[in-house]
């Protein structure tokens, strides 16, 4: 699997929560981005591509909408900024 390179200019805000450089940096998230980028899945798919936890999928994403950096439609979640 391919890597994401997560880089922020400036001040993110005192927020570590919804600051996108930390929340890239925890856990599955990038993992989690990556397979995003490419095509729409749901959290029983990234667990199993991942080879992960529903929880640590389920972590991960949390942390991803608090950025708005995922969405989810119809039951799959899609990366924000493809």
């Amino acid at each position: 699997m391919g890597r994401l390179q997560v880089y922020i200019c400036g001040s993110a805000g005192p927020w570590d929560e919804y600051n996108p450089l930390y929340v890239a940096r925890q856990g599955r998230v990038l993992d989690v981005m990556y397979l995003l980028a490419e095509r729409p899945m749901s959290v029983e798919e990234l667990a199993s591509e991942l080879e992960a936890s529903r929880a640590e999928v389920e972590e991960a994403v949390r942390a991803l909408r608090r950025i708005d950096a995922v969405r989810e439609e119809g039951g799959r979640l899609r990366a924000n900024f493809v």
